[in-house]
């Protein structure tokens, strides 16, 4: 509904200035990207990350191309991104200069690949340089992550010019689209929502278990399917081809499963690992429809499988 106001509007390329403060109505997180390539230690700070997939664990984020880190962050085969807390306003204004004292008095280690993890961050993510795609004056940076730490602060946050901290919503909303799951919703928004709710405490499960999405359908497909070869699999596990070499390859290593001829089948190590998950998995159903009675789970159930059967049929006309 129209309120009445004239905001302000204009051409994003004659109005830079009202341009920058329309996108600074979007808050973000706080970042230092750090990296280090043939003694060059380069950091900057960055409001530009974001996630791009988590299978593979993919990020982006980019640089100005008149950057004097550009070269060494193109050249550099690792970096990391350090998301800081609430309290390193004074380490995000520090990268956010130009010049050789960015790493004057900051306190860091080395990750995995030797890169500089920033002490006192939020969360830590080592990354290996994927891709980059050319993007106006900037360059998007793609990182695969190959490690992540998560740490009990609060995040540090901008919006409008200006560093902020993060609060709960008064309505007491703890996910993004959280409405209370209103019995009144239609189907197809509580289906998403119990299924987003419930995949991320499997996904957690599974990457404590150090598996990925396609591992894990790969690994599951294996258990009930012993012998089969690679490319009998794939349609079976749902898992696109090359995606699915690539998980065969990593099970392999991980001494999950082996080959047997032509055929692959499950050790004992990964047999264990995979029940043991869908052990968690059992414990975490029974958890969500406690208090709910075996009639109310029964119906439940049929309607999901019909709800499926129907999409699947309107899916294949």
């Amino acid at each position: 509904m129209d309120s009445g106001s004239n905001p302000p509007s204009g051409d994003p390329v004659a109005d830079i200035r009202g341009f920058r403060e329309c996108l600074g109505q979007y808050v973000t997180g706080v970042t230092v990207m750090t990296a280090e390539h043939e003694g060059a230690l380069v950091g900057m700070t960055v409001n530009s990350f974001a996630s791009l997939s988590l299978d593979p664990p993919l990020i982006l984020w980019s640089i100005r191309k008149n950057s004097t880190s550009l070269d060494t962050f193109r050249a550099a085969p690792n970096f990391v991104v350090n998301v800081l807390a609430s309290d390193q306003i004074a380490v995000s204004q520090q990268f956010a200069v130009s010049g050789d004292v960015k790493f004057d008095g900051i306190v860091y280690e080395r990750g995995i690949h030797g890169q500089p993890l920033l002490a006192g961050s939020a969360a830590t993510l080592e990354c290996s340089l994927e891709a980059e795609h050319d993007g106006g004056d900037h360059y998007l940076l793609v990182g695969r992550v190959n490690r992540f730490r998560r740490h009990d602060r609060q995040p540090l946050v901008f919006k409008q010019g200006r560093y902020a901290a993060t609060i709960e919503h008064p309505s007491g909303g703890n996910k993004l689209g959280d409405n209370g799951a209103s019995p009144n919703l239609p189907w197809a928004v509580l289906f998403r929502q119990a299924y987003a709710d419930l995949n991320e405490a499997i996904d957690a499960m599974r990457s404590s278990a150090g598996l990925t999405f396609n591992q894990g359908r790969l690994l599951s497909a294996i258990l009930e399917h012993p012998g089969l070869s690679a490319e009998a699999l794939v349609p079976l596990s749902l898992v696109e081809y090359a995606a699915a070499q690539d998980a065969i390859s990593a099970l392999c290593a991980k001494g999950f499963i082996a080959r047997s001829g032509t055929g692959l089948k499950i050790t004992a190590s990964g047999a264990e690992t995979l029940n043991g998950l869908l052990r968690k998995v059992a414990a975490i159903e029974d958890s969500l429809l406690e208090g709910c009675s075996k009639e109310e789970v029964l119906v439940a159930r049929r309607v999901l499988a019909k709800l499926i059967r129907s999409a699947e049929h309107q899916v294949a006309n």
